[in-house]
C-alpha cells in the first residue's frame, strides 16, 4: 500500500451512527476535510483545524478505537470523502481486511471518483441536496448518474428536508428516485435548529411528505438526527 499518501482529515473517533438506516449503530467515524458543496445546514465542526495524514497513522487510530473489538463498521464521511479517493483506494482494503464492513457518505456529485472506490465499499449513504434547503445549484443530473452507479452496491437514498422545502424539488426527488427503483429506501431527514435539538420543519409536514412520497415509491421512512437529539458526535 502507498502509505506515503496523505489526506486532510478534521477528527477520528467513536460514536453512534446519528442517520439513516445504520442509526444507533456504533461505528468509528473518519471525517474527512473539504467539500465541493457548501450546504447552509452543515454541521462539520469548521473550528476543528484539519490534519494532514497517511493511511498507516489512520489505521493505527482505527486500531485504538477498536480495541475491544466494539464496531463492526467504519463510517467515512466529510465534508465530502471521495475528494480523497486517491487515498481510499489504498486505505479502505487496509480496513476490510481488518473485518470492519465500510459505510461511505456522500453528497453523490463525484461518480467517477466514487467509480474508482466502490468495489471496496459495503454500503453508501446517498445525500440528494435540494436546492431551496441547501442552498446549492441543483444537482440533478449529477446525483442522476451518482444513482446509476451505486446500484452496484447497498444504498439508500436520504434528503434533509426544512421549512424552507420547496416542493417542486422534493418531488423532483421523488422523481429521480423513482426512475431508478421504487423500492429502495428513501430518508426524509428533518434539519436540526443549529445549536438546538429542535427541528426546522413541523412533525405535521414530515407526515405529508412521507405520505406525498409514498404515492410513488414503497419503502418511505422519516428519520431525524440521533446525535443531535443525544448531544453527541
Amino acid at each position: 500500500m502507498a502509505r506515503h499518501r496523505k489526506a486532510k482529515m478534521v477528527e477520528i473517533f467513536s460514536s453512534i451512527q446519528g442517520e439513516g438506516l445504520r442509526i444507533g449503530e456504533r461505528q468509528i467515524f473518519i471525517r474527512f476535510h473539504g467539500c465541493n458543496l457548501k450546504c447552509g445546514f452543515c454541521d462539520v465542526n469548521k473550528r476543528k483545524r484539519p490534519v494532514s495524514v497517511d493511511a498507516k497513522k489512520v489505521l493505527k487510530d482505527i486500531d485504538s478505537l477498536n480495541a475491544g473489538h466494539t464496531h463492526n463498521t467504519v463510517s467515512i464521511t466529510g465534508g465530502e470523502p471521495l475528494l480523497h479517493s486517491d487515498f481510499l483506494k489504498n486505505l479502505l482494503p487496509e480496513i476490510a481486511e481488518r473485518g470492519l464492513k465500510v459505510y461511505l457518505e456522500t453528497n453523490a456529485t463525484l461518480v467517477d471518483e466514487l467509480k474508482e472506490t466502490i468495489k471496496h465499499v459495503d454500503m453508501i449513504s446517498v445525500d440528494i441536496k435540494l436546492p431551496s434547503v441547501s442552498g446549492n445549484a441543483p444537482c440533478w443530473q449529477q446525483h442522476r448518474k451518482f444513482l446509476r452507479a451505486a446500484f452496484k452496491k447497498e444504498f439508500f437514498v436520504k434528503i434533509v428536508v426544512s421549512k424552507n422545502l420547496d416542493i417542486s424539488e422534493f418531488d423532483e426527488a421523488v422523481k429521480l428516485m423513482r426512475s431508478i427503483s421504487f423500492d429502495l429506501p428513501f430518508v426524509i431527514q428533518p434539519e436540526t435548529k443549529k445549536n438546538s435539538r429542535s427541528l426546522n420543519i413541523s412533525a405535521k409536514k414530515l407526515l405529508e411528505l412521507q405520505e406525498r412520497a409514498l404515492k410513488s415509491l414503497n419503502h418511505v421512512l422519516v428519520i431525524p438526527q440521533a446525535h443531535k437529539m443525544l448531544g453527541v458526535r
